[in-house]
């Protein structure tokens, strides 16, 4: 299993047999891996010592996802709910949380658009970032370039960050992105004003490293 899935609580050894019971079936089930490790992880933060999740515990952890939408919590629960009725058929007394109230119908969501005047003041303050040391694991010569890849394909920042340059395909016009959301490979084009702009960017970064940086926004990581 990758190391980002490195499950390490107490209860690691059925969380990696409930993967593996979801996989088999052929369950996409990706987004269940990024939960349940945030779930091993606060289990593991608490310094959790039976491997039975308790009604405490949920309620423990569900304090502290204050950020999570009523959509992104209700399908924690989700996740979480059928890990502590695989538990228990295993033999261990967890308690099942009920899912929480969720109309899909509903949402207070309002999402923030930016104007044009914004977006050109942020590029315009992007490009008058300067580097006083120009060593390669300082993030600031990257901006410019990811903003607007940002802005002009709509990816994500995880997704921009997993590219790869053999994903790049400038001559032909597109991005091919393989981490995405919900584990589905897409193209995403790039029109002729961005394959400038990632020209340069490549051509800069070559100059500045012949040792191998293996994703096109590889500095973001640092920010």
């Amino acid at each position: 299993m990758p190391k980002r899935f490195e499950y390490q609580s107490v209860i690691a050894p059925y969380i990696r047999d409930f993967i593996h019971l979801k996989e088999v079936t052929g369950c996409n089930f990706l987004r269940g891996k990024w939960i349940l490790h945030e779930i091993d992880q606060f289990f593991l933060r608490i310094n959790m010592i039976e491997p039975v999740i308790t009604r405490e515990l949920v309620l423990a952890w569900h304090k502290t996802r204050v950020n999570d939408s009523p959509a992104t919590i209700y399908s924690k629960y989700s996740i979480l709910a059928q890990l502590a009725r695989y538990m228990s058929r295993q033999g261990c007394n967890c308690f099942i949380p009920r899912l929480p109230e969720y109309n899909r119908s509903k949402s207070d969501f309002t999402p923030y658009i930016f104007t044009h005047n914004q977006i050109e003041g942020l590029l315009q303050s992007s490009d008058m970032l300067r580097m006083y040391d120009c060593h390669m694991s300082n993030a600031l010569f990257c901006i410019p370039a990811a903003l607007r890849l940002l802005y002009s394909t709509g990816l994500r920042v995880s997704e921009a960050l997993s590219i790869k340059n053999t994903d790049v395909k400038l001559e032909k016009g597109y991005i091919l992105i393989r981490k995405t959301k919900n584990g589905s490979e897409r193209i995403v084009p790039i029109d002729d004003s961005l394959r400038g702009v990632l020209q340069q960017y490549i051509s800069y970064r070559n100059t500045k490293s012949k040792t191998g940086l293996h994703t096109l926004v590889y500095l973001l990581s640092s920010i």
